[in-house]
């Protein structure tokens, strides 16, 4: 599900899944760069890039959480941004 809205300036960016969310030990190293749960077909890069360019570049945030039977990410950009 994908769900996009406007809180206090900011454009909000909301990506919900149900494929079963993340494990403790996995959601604390999500952002880590080279940090992949995909072996040798990942590289780590995807997540670490996209929470620096969010959060350095473009002055927003990040954030991602377990869900009932699945994962939420949500991304927030200053709307002079967007």
């Amino acid at each position: 599900t994908i769900e996009v809205g406007y809180r206090e300036h900011f454009i909000t960016i909301t990506i919900s899944d149900q494929a079963g969310g993340v494990t403790p030990e996995v959601m604390q190293q999500l952002f880590t760069k080279y940090y992949t749960t995909k072996g040798a077909k990942g590289t780590g890069l995807g997540l670490a890039m996209t929470k620096e360019i969010i959060e350095n570049f473009c002055n927003g945030k990040i954030a991602v959480e377990n869900i009932p039977n699945g994962l939420k990410t949500t991304l927030c950009i200053p709307l002079e941004m967007a």
